[in-house]
């Protein structure tokens, strides 16, 4: 294992400020035509893979971009839930200043005025990522670049009036469904019936059609196409969403591996699981060794991320919900320990997720780094990879530009703060209620709707947010929640707000 990231397994979190390993950083002059490779998956945890401490599934091809990138080891989604996350990469802005704060699917989180089982009713959120102003892709292909997205979208509905890749400045755009579920595949998803066509329902157990390779496959035939253009290509995986599913020949492979051991399964050590991880990372060779191939990796960035934290408990089937109650198979899908919460909280379970860099010639390999990097801060890094000047980026862009630390060097950046804003009552993890977060250093704040409650932790201390502060720390509880209300008030956050119809219950 590569031992690049302490793992966060027992280790504290790293400051604000950059933080490299050893290696030494390249003095070579840095090209200004660098091809952009950006790979989302859905729900991977922190620790879900080896850079990061996993040591049941097999991650050999994130081992390898960690070995010859920069691993991250404070990255965060910007919420923990996949559409506002994604919406920020797209954007670079906060999800209250887009609209979108939750996700995408009408009425899915928001109850009703008429519901009676919960204190708070929760704002309207946006249902399209707007246009104007441009965002990521756009950027890149008015520079040049031949852009393409491939895979789950979730930014935005579909037909009249909705918002699709190609609005959004793609030139090309695949299997852009809102779905997440394991393998379900067809070669074109359409608005309506939920994305999936009868043909792929009729396919539903060929796994030649199981998603993560096709994916990965359509992947690599855009790159042969546009090998001799630079290109920007937005790789955005369903795995490992629930259902937890893969191919019976790797299932079976961790199956024997579990009885080696001598282990029932658990959440850490789920066989299930751990198929689906060694498969998204054979997704992920794929591209590595096609950029090899056709001789496109030395000028190509890679970077790998994910939408928001690991599920960490048992949610309730969505689709199959509408007729008949019951569950996935397979879950809790991971545990994130010692992180607390998961996918749905403000915890550091549900928003701090990996992030790896491989930017050949100018990153050093096998290096890490300390700084805080954020969803929003992926327009930025890009455009000034791709040279796009400064004037042209958005002025009301939240994110910064990480390029001076990916340049290694003594390179830095300063930022003092980041925030989320999650108003509303997940379905994935129970008992967490409307809430918004800080962290501001090592101090991380948590305002919770419902009570007026608010909770604050040394995350250098206690990353597991095990013992909250804040009434020790009175200085820094109140700084953290006024610097919180200021920051909702600059981006026009909405409230939830009291449901009259509440009669008791959560």
């Amino acid at each position: 294992m590569l031992g690049v990231v302490h793992a966060l397994r027992g280790v504290a979190c790293g400051v604000l400020t950059i933080a490299l390993s050893t290696p030494s950083a390249s003095q070579t002059p840095i090209p200004q035509s660098f091809n952009i490779v950006l790979i989302t998956i859905d729900d991977l945890g922190y620790n879900d893979i080896g850079p990061y401490g996993e040591t049941f599934a097999d991650t050999p091809s994130l081992d390898r971009l960690a070995a010859e990138g920069m691993t991250f080891t404070d990255g965060y989604a910007a919420a923990p839930v996949c559409s506002p996350t994604r919406a920020a990469i797209l954007s670079g802005r906060y999800g209250p200043r887009t609209g979108i704060t939750r996700v995408i699917v009408p009425g899915y989180e928001v109850p009703t005025p008429e519901s009676t089982n919960t204190r708070l009713l929760p704002p309207a959120a946006a249902m399209n990522l707007a246009p104007d102003p441009p965002g990521l892709a756009e950027l890149l292909r008015r520079a040049g670049y031949r852009t393409g997205h491939i895979g789950k979208w979730h930014v935005g509905h579909f037909g009249s009036g909705g918002t699709e890749p190609t609005t959004l400045g793609f030139d090309e755009a695949y299997a852009w469904s809102n779905l997440s579920y394991g393998r379900w595949y067809a070669t074109s998803f359409v608005g309506g019936v939920l994305g999936v066509l009868p043909e792929a329902v009729q396919r539903f157990f060929d796994w030649s059609e199981y998603t993560v390779p096709a994916l990965a496959g359509e992947a690599v035939a855009f790159i042969e196409r546009n090998r001799d253009t630079r290109f920007f290509l937005q790789l955005s995986h369903y795995t490992v969403h629930d259902p937890v599913q893969a191919r019976p020949e790797t299932l079976e492979k961790y199956r024997a591996r579990l009885a080696e051991r001598g282990r029932e399964p658990d959440a850490r050590h789920n066989p299930h699981f751990a198929a689906m991880l060694e498969e998204m990372d054979e997704s992920v060779g794929s591209v590595l060794d096609a950029l090899d191939r056709l001789g496109l990796a030395e000028r190509t960035v890679v970077v790998f991320t994910s939408d928001n934290g690991g599920l960490v408990t048992r949610p309730t089937t969505r689709m199959i919900a509408l007729l008949w109650e019951t569950e996935w198979p397979h879950t809790p899908s991971t545990d994130l320990a010692p992180l607390r919460g998961g996918k749905s909280t403000l915890y550091e379970g549900g928003i701090r997720v990996p992030y790896i860099v491989r930017w050949p010639g100018v990153t050093p390999p096998a290096s890490t780094s300390g700084v805080i990097v954020h969803s929003i801060d992926l327009l930025p890094t890009f455009a000034s990879i791709a040279g796009i000047p400064s004037d042209e980026v958005p002025a009301d862009v939240d994110g910064i530009d990480l390029s001076p630390v990916l340049r290694g060097g003594g390179g830095s950046v300063t930022r003092e703060e980041v925030f989320w804003h999650y108003p509303f009552y997940p379905t994935d993890y129970p008992g967490f209620t409307p809430a918004a977060a800080i962290r501001r250093g090592r101090y991380k704040g948590i305002y919770f709707y419902e009570g007026d409650r608010f909770e604050v932790y040394d995350l250098e201390r206690d990353v597991g947010e095990t013992r909250d502060i804040g009434n020790v720390e009175r200085e820094v509880a109140d700084l953290l929640r006024r610097r919180l209300r200021e920051w909702q008030e600059s981006v026009g956050a909405t409230d939830p707000r009291p449901n009259p119809a509440y009669v008791g219950g959560s």
